[in-house]
Parts: C-alpha cells; sequence; structure tokens
C-alpha cells in the first residue's frame, strides 16, 4: 500500500506519544499520588510499552522482545489507521472523509449492517486492535450513509489486497 498524509499523520501521532513518554519519565521514576499522571487508554498501551523497552538492561533479550512488542503494536495501528482511511477515501473521496471520522454515529444504526461492515474490514483486513475498535463509530457512521455490503466488500479488497493472498 502507498504511503499517505493524513489531517493526523500516524509519525506525529507517535512522535507525541514518544514526547508524552518523555515528560512523564521524571514523574514515574518517583511516583506518588501528588504525582500520578493520566492519560489515554490508547496511549497508556504505547506508554507502558515504551516504559517496559526503556527499563530493560541494554543489549538484553528483554530488551529486543521489549522493542519488537512496541514496533508491531505501532504497526498494527499504522495498519488500521491507513486501512481505514484508504477504505473512506474509495467510498466518499478525500473532501468527506474527514467528516466521516469526526461525525457522531446517527441514533439508530442497525447493529446487523454495524456487525457486517466489521466482520467485512476484519475478513479482508484482518483483526482490530484495542486501538482500532474506535473505527466502530466509521463504521456506524458508513451505516448512516446508506454504504452497502457489496460497496464495502470492493472496498476492503482495494484497501487490504495484501491480506487476501495471506
Amino acid at each position: 500500500m502507498e504511503t499517505r498524509s493524513y489531517p493526523h499523520t500516524y509519525l506525529s501521532f507517535c512522535v507525541a506519544a514518544v514526547l508524552l513518554v518523555m515528560s512523564v519519565m521524571p514523574v514515574l521514576s518517583n511516583v506518588n499520588q501528588q504525582n500520578m499522571v493520566s492519560v489515554s487508554q490508547d496511549d497508556a498501551t504505547l506508554l507502558y510499552l515504551n516504559l517496559k523497552w526503556q527499563g530493560a538492561p541494554p543489549g538484553s533479550e528483554m530488551k529486543f522482545k521489549a522493542q519488537k512488542e512496541l514496533d508491531d503494536e505501532i504497526a498494527h495501528r499504522k495498519h488500521d489507521d491507513d486501512s481505514v482511511y484508504h477504505i473512506l477515501n474509495l467510498l466518499f473521496g478525500k473532501e468527506i472523509t474527514s467528516t466521516i471520522l469526526t461525525s457522531t454515529p446517527l441514533p439508530g444504526v442497525q447493529t446487523t449492517c454495524l456487525k457486517m461492515m466489521t466482520k467485512t474490514y476484519e475478513q479482508h483486513c484482518g483483526v482490530l486492535s484495542d486501538y482500532g475498535l474506535k473505527y466502530t463509530i466509521v463504521f456506524a457512521n458508513m451505516c448512516g450513509a446508506g454504504i452497502s455490503e457489496k460497496q464495502m466488500i470492493d472496498a476492503a479488497s482495494q484497501a487490504c489486497p495484501a491480506r487476501e493472498k495471506m
């Protein structure tokens, strides 16, 4: 899949996450009730994995495994982001994609449609990570916009062609 730039690029997200980790490191080294830090659940996973990597002895197997876990998490998030953006661009065009991403779902979205959208995505692009579950709102918006199962299958097949060959 080709590289794309989006309104909120994944690289800027990763840089922000690393900066967040760096900003809380002094606090985490001397944690007490007065120094507690709150982070979103999405960021908490990255923070945990980064702290695990930083705390491992240099050159150790633990350091290598922690780096792999962090790399895998970032890669899976990037895959979810890229796949959903690509599907939306195919279905709605670049102009409307940001609206679909930020809209709240209309009330009364049929659960059968939402299940179909999620299942179709997962068949063609892989299982959504915990981070990727945020896109169920996008799938609900697609249902509200009248996207059919065939349209979703066609878009997911184009967005994730390598997945189908596995």
